[in-house]
């Protein structure tokens, strides 16, 4: 048999045999990962979830990696602490990102960067919000709040925007700290 056909075999053994370890208290503990691929966090993946991942990581259903630098694959639904890269996320909850971000609906308590979701809820921006419906500080939900008061203002760009601060373009923007909160095609805040 030629080494080419065997490469397969030996990439889908290297792959699966670490994912079947990965909840085991024996588990070797590693500084750091390249790549992480999980179907269940910390049950069915390469390393676990509090294993740093400075490379690719892939989470296909549910993925709840910590920390991810370069690129996040989590297309149905992820949670992550911090973020910095590209991120793919259908339903997302980040608490610090700074990179560009896709997805359907996403909650990020501190962003930095661009997001490009349908949905959007950021506490504290410092980006560019892009989607059918962006939110941002004070007008977020509780879930994606912190303490105090939020001081990024960020852009948006979408249909519905509404924030605390920040510059807006779109159908209906709702601005709390403008002089005239309601406003249509466009609106920024006056501190």
């Amino acid at each position: 048999m030629k080494l080419p056909r065997l490469l397969p075999v030996f990439f889908a053994a290297w792959f699966c045999v670490p994912a079947l370890n990965a909840a085991d208290t024996n588990y070797p503990d590693v500084a750091w990962s390249l790549v992480q691929v999980s179907l269940v966090p910390d049950q069915i993946s390469v390393v676990t979830s509090d294993t740093p991942v400075i490379g690719v990581n892939f989470e296909p259903f549910w993925g709840a990696q910590k920390n991810v630098d370069v690129l996040n694959l989590q297309p149905l639904f992820g949670t992550s602490e911090r973020i910095q890269g590209i991120s793919v996320q259908g339903f997302g909850k980040t608490d610090r990102f700074s990179g560009l971000q896709f997805g359907l609906v996403n909650f990020i308590t501190n962003f930095q960067g661009v997001d490009f979701s349908l949905v959007s809820a950021v506490w504290e921006s410092r980006g560019l919000q892009v989607g059918l419906a962006n939110f941002s500080g004070n007008t977020v939900p509780p879930s994606c709040r912190e303490e105090g008061i939020p001081h990024g203002g960020g852009m948006q760009l979408g249909v519905f925007n509404s924030t605390t601060n920040g510059i807006q373009m779109g159908l209906l923007n709702y601005n709390e700290n403008s002089p005239i909160p309601w406003m249509i095609l466009f609106n920024a805040s006056a501190r």
